[in-house]
């Protein structure tokens, strides 16, 4: 069962932790920059930015930054949430 709960850090955290070992070296900058993030940066934005790189990695060819930039931080959260529930599935599956 997912945490809905859980900060965007500990979410992002949990995301690259079940990615295959090519994707987790991907995604190791970008989730260390949403781990520093400045006290006066825009926290939603830096998850909205890892989200994107996401899925700029995973799909690539599919989808332009600029394309999935205006898409809402609760759009970018929910889909957080299904990638990891997904990640989590077929990790159960292939046990």
């Amino acid at each position: 069962m997912i945490d809905t709960d859980v900060s965007d850090v500990e979410l992002a955290t949990k995301i690259v932790d079940y990615l295959p070992a090519k994707y987790q070296k991907i995604m190791a900058g970008c989730l260390d920059s949403l781990k520093k993030i400045p006290n006066n940066a825009d926290e939603t934005w830096q998850f909205k930015k890892f989200m994107i790189m996401l899925y700029l990695a995973l799909y690539p060819g599919q989808n332009e930054f600029w394309s999935l930039k205006d898409n809402s931080y609760k759009f970018w959260r929910g889909k957080g949430i299904d990638r990891l529930y997904e990640l989590q599935f077929k990790q159960g599956v292939s046990a």
